[in-house]
């Protein structure tokens, strides 16, 4: 029994023995160890952030291609009205050589109104 009459278990001491060799052997062993339900942590918070993350690039990349078909009409529409601006244009230039007072007066109002 030693000094004090405290025992220690074989056990115990069979234990301590075996975290002595191990921190000599793989001295960042025991630390690995005792953080894993940290790191397990880590990890679910990571893989909830990444689960996150791919959902907020699979809505970036559908608001893109609403974007990209809207891109497309404007130009359509941006067509469309430089066509009708040649039309009205060739109109106006025919009407206004017949010298028409009323054509005349007309495009008087409009350059009023729009400038």
């Amino acid at each position: 029994m030693p000094a004090g009459g405290v025992v220690v278990a074989p056990a115990t001491r069979l234990r301590a023995a075996g975290r002595r060799v191990v921190h000599a052997v793989a001295p960042t062993a025991i630390d690995s160890i005792t953080n894993v339900p940290e790191l397990s942590s880590n990890v679910g918070r990571l893989q909830r952030t990444v689960g996150a993350l791919r959902r907020e690039v699979r809505g970036l990349r559908a608001e893109v291609a609403t974007l990209r078909e809207d891109v497309q009409e404007t130009r359509r529409l941006h067509q469309r009205v430089a066509e009708l601006t040649d039309l009205v244009a060739d109109v106006l230039v025919a009407a206004v050589d017949k010298d028409d007072p009323r054509i005349q007066r007309a495009l008087e109002e409009f350059s009023g109104r729009t400038f």
